[in-house]
């Protein structure tokens, strides 16, 4: 969650710097929520990251269909990033 988290993170960093590097870091992003639905394929915890993933998406992509923010992103996924070893 550390990698993903990180991802998504510079993905919207770039999205107002240098449109090429931010699309390029939403791929990886959404790589990384592909491998890790896949291996949670059978887990409680598929519905949540299947929602993250919607909820990116919506964001990055101004789908306008949830009503949600970068910082608010950002924000759930910083204790992945905090989190120790």
């Amino acid at each position: 969650m550390g990698n993903l988290a990180s991802e998504v993170a510079k993905s919207f960093y770039w999205k107002e710097k240098d449109e090429k590097t931010a699309t390029e870091t939403a791929q990886r992003a959404l790589e990384l929520f592909d491998l890790t639905i896949d291996d949670l394929a059978k887990s409680p915890g598929l519905g949540e990251i299947l929602k993250l993933r919607s909820v990116f998406c919506d964001t990055f992509f101004n789908l306008e269909q949830f009503n949600n923010s970068e910082q608010a992103i950002n924000n759930y996924f910083l204790p992945f990033l905090l989190s120790p070893l």
